[in-house]
Order: C-alpha cells, then sequence, then structure tokens
C-alpha cells in the first residue's frame, strides 16, 4: 500500500508542466507576505535527511538567481543555519521542497534524455550542474558555466531521477567568449553523469542523441573531456563511417578551429603502437585527408593533399606519407577539461 502512495506522489517538474517563472515569483511573493507576519518566535521547521529539521524563518530564507549571473528570474530558496550560501530546499508549487525530491519525477514514462522545456525541467537541469559542482566533481576539473533561460539542453533520467545533463549551442546562437560571434556547427558544450549511476556506455549514449538532434554534417565538442573522449571512441568503432562526423573545436567553430576527432583517437592508438600497420598508417592517411577536405570546402580551395590522394586512389596504392601533411603533433594527448 505505502509502494502505491508513494508512486502517486508528483514532484516538482511533473507539477509544473504549464507554469511560468511569473508564476513561481507571484507564488513566492505571497509566501513571504505570509511568513513576515508570522511570529519570529513560532517558525515552522521542515525537516531534511541531512541537515534534520530547518527553521523557515526571514532569515533564512531568499531569493537567488536560477541562471547564473541572469537576474532576470529568481526562485525562493531555505537556507540551513549557519550556511547562507548552500541552499537546502526551493519554494515550488506552493510548498518546500528538499533538493533530493526536486530532481526526482513520478512519472514512468520520463526515462533516458527528454529535451528541457518546462519551467520544472530548467530548474532540474539546474540542481543537476549544482550537484555536479558541489558533490561530484573532480579537483582539476573546471566548473560548467550557467546554463541560460534558453539553453539547449537534456536531462537524462533512470528510474525516477534525474541522473544526468547535455547542453549544446546550436548553430546560430552566440558564442559569447569570442565577441558575439555565431556558432558555425553545433556543438556539445557540457555533459555529465553521476558516477554512481553512470554505466559505461553513459556517454556513447549522450553522444548518439546528440548526433540524432542534429542534421548538420560536422558536429562540434568543446573541449574534449575525458568522459566525452572515451564517448567518442565507443562512438567511432560501432560506427566507423561517422569518422567526418564529430569536430572538437575551439570558439565558434570556423574551419581553421576544428579538429577530426577520428585523427586524435588515431593519433593515439599510433602513438601507443609505434610499429603501426600498413592498415593503420593508410586509415590514418584518410583522417588527414578528411580534415584538409573540411578546410578546402570552408576555404573555397583545393588542396594539393585532395589532389593527391585522389590520384593514389585512382591507382588503388595506399599512401603512408599523408600523415606528415599535418601541422599537428602527433603526440598530443586529448585534451582533459571540459568546462
Amino acid at each position: 500500500m505505502a509502494a502505491r502512495l508513494a508512486e502517486r506522489v508528483s514532484f516538482p517538474v511533473d507539477i509544473l508542466i504549464n507554469s511560468s517563472h511569473e508564476d513561481l515569483k507571484n507564488s513566492a511573493d505571497k509566501y513571504l507576505s505570509n511568513l513576515r507576519s508570522a511570529s519570529p518566535n513560532c517558525p515552522e521547521f521542515l525537516s531534511l535527511p541531512v541537515h534534520g529539521k530547518v527553521p523557515i524563518k526571514l532569515s533564512a530564507v531568499g531569493f537567488v538567481p536560477l541562471y547564473g549571473e541572469e537576474q532576470t528570474h529568481k526562485v525562493l530558496a531555505l537556507f540551513a543555519p549557519g550556511d547562507s550560501i548552500t541552499a537546502v530546499a526551493l519554494y515550488l508549487a506552493d510548498k518546500w521542497w528538499s533538493i533530493d525530491d526536486i530532481v526526482r519525477t513520478s512519472v514512468s514514462a520520463r526515462q533516458g534524455l527528454h529535451q528541457v522545456k518546462s519551467v520544472g525541467e530548467r530548474i532540474v537541469l539546474v540542481l543537476n550542474r549544482i550537484i555536479y559542482r558541489t558533490q561530484e566533481m573532480e579537483r582539476n576539473e573546471i566548473p560548467f558555466l550557467c546554463h541560460g533561460s534558453n539553453e539547449y539542453a537534456k536531462t537524462m533520467w533512470k528510474e525516477g531521477e534525474a541522473i544526468g545533463f547535455y547542453s549544446v549551442k546550436p548553430t546560430g546562437s552566440i558564442c559569447s567568449s569570442h565577441c558575439g560571434k555565431n556558432y558555425k556547427l553545433p556543438v556539445l558544450d557540457t555533459a555529465f553523469v553521476r558516477p554512481r549511476h553512470g554505466e559505461r556506455d553513459s556517454g556513447l549514449i549522450i553522444l548518439e542523441d546528440f548526433v540524432d538532434s542534429f542534421t548538420e554534417k560536422c558536429l562540434g565538442l568543446y573541449p574534449l573531456s575525458s568522459f566525452m573522449y572515451t564517448a567518442c571512441k565507443q562512438y567511432l568503432e560501432k560506427y566507423p563511417r561517422d569518422e567526418s562526423l564529430l569536430y572538437e573545436v575551439n570558439g565558434p567553430g570556423y574551419w581553421f578551429q576544428r579538429t577530426c576527432v577520428a585523427a586524435i583517437v588515431q593519433r593515439e592508438r599510433l602513438q601507443f603502437a609505434p610499429e603501426a600497420s600498413q592498415t593503420e598508417k593508410s586509415s590514418q592517411a584518410k583522417i588527414n585527408f578528411l580534415e584538409s577536405a573540411a578546410v578546402s570546402e570552408a576555404s573555397g580551395q583545393k588542396t594539393e593533399l585532395e589532389t593527391q590522394l585522389s590520384a593514389e586512389s585512382q591507382k588503388g596504392k595506399e599512401s603512408t606519407d599523408v600523415h606528415a601533411s599535418t601541422s599537428e603533433d602527433p603526440n598530443t594527448a586529448p585534451a582533459s577539461i571540459w568546462t
């Protein structure tokens, strides 16, 4: 019977389907007005697993921005005694919810990756990022930047809980780090799955979904974290024909800011296998050709390399000299920082 009742419990992401940021603000303002008129000597308490009974009083609540420096949209938060920085609950749908409950759902159909659309889903995305920064982030990692109110993102759900997310800068969106230039291709800029929930193919699932969600011939990642680098290797093993699809990019992703991920993976293989087989060398030559072809297409020029490989292809010969035509260091290790 208890299990059936638990299944009926709706969480904020289930309730706030049609709500707006304005609805949240109005509800919070009304609650705050009532709190101001209540007796400070007889506060209500919110019971939380880690913090115990937290008193709800004016000195312990306050509005916090949902989207970092974007101050337009805020939500009412409750802070534990002695800690005015870490929120332990948010006031949503006319009641207080613990952080753990906000990232849960009672909708069984919410499984796998789902695009973030409603206010409730955006709050889950924000909290997932906070959980990453406070509980899961490694010491050598740079924290993800705050997601905006219109960010293209998807949350990964598993057994009633949000366990991860990824976000994308679509083609044409603004690249704030490069004087407002527009992205030239879709760029997956954040991806995270909680380690205790992540399976070996979690990154691959995210990458497959990213590829299926965009139709462009080239897709970007910035930068290549160890998590996504592993996913890329799995993806290229599963879909070898997509070796010219994925690129590590810098900035908005102009042709000269792209590095073929397949080439990075192949260079790593050659680095650890000095006596590379003729097949591997031929594969490296092909990948270098793909990189040069991308440059040629973007700049409107035909390179000498492209002509050379085309002629050799007609003769049925395998080229082993193309590797020297790239200016990149074959011993360069994949980037390990993800922002």
